[in-house]
């Protein structure tokens, strides 16, 4: 082969590398789907978290299909983080006097925090849940995640896991760059179930 061949070859290389890489180790992590979705015996109490700031186009549908689940042991906490556009009285609305739902607000943002976070941890102290599920108010759930998810930190002796969802393209530029930015993510950190195989984890 030519030094101008090999070139080329060196060129696309990466177009051809980076993709199977992917495919690789999105084929070795493991699905929710592998676990049960039966809630487990004595099922400990979930409390999901939500900070919403100014989402009265999101809160709605979140609550929803959170309060969708059928998981026994279950508390929604919707953290109304000063929104100016009626996100609070949307997602009380949304519960429709559901008891395992309410909506908190926080004190006012200290100096040395941020607005999320800050969210986060006033609705923690408030919480009563053995695990804790942090979700964006822009995310919907199916009714069988909980349980799934409870299952498979049992399974897998695990204290903390991130749950990767379907992403939603609506826009042209969403389906052209998102791709790219989850192709990245899944490079960088898929199959993160090898760190199991540490004898420190």
């Amino acid at each position: 082969m030519s030094e101008e061949a090999w070139r080329h070859v060196m060129r696309a290389l990466p177009w051809i590398v980076v993709p199977m890489l992917i495919l690789w180790r999105l084929s070795r992590s493991r699905s929710l789907k592998q676990e049960s979705n039966e809630p487990p015996d004595a099922a400990p109490l979930v409390s999901i978290i939500v900070p919403a700031r100014n989402e009265a186009h999101n809160i709605a549908a979140c609550v929803t299909s959170m309060l969708s689940s059928p998981y026994p042991a279950l508390e929604l906490i919707v953290v109304d983080d000063h929104s100016e556009d009626g996100t609070g009285d949307l997602a009380r609305a949304a519960m429709a006097g559901d008891p395992r739902g309410r909506v908190i607000e926080p004190p006012p943002l200290p100096s040395d925090w941020f607005g999320k976070q800050w969210a986060c941890w006033n609705a923690v102290h408030q919480s009563r849940g053995e695990i804790l599920l942090f979700a964006d108010a822009d995310t919907r759930h199916a009714p069988d995640l909980v349980t799934r998810s409870v299952n498979a930190l049992r399974s897998r002796k695990a204290d903390l896991m991130s749950v990767v969802g379907k992403q939603e393209m609506g826009s042209f530029w969403e389906r052209v760059l998102q791709p790219q930015f989850f192709g990245i993510l899944a490079v960088r950190y898929g199959n993160t179930e090898w760190i199991e195989r540490s004898p420190y984890a």
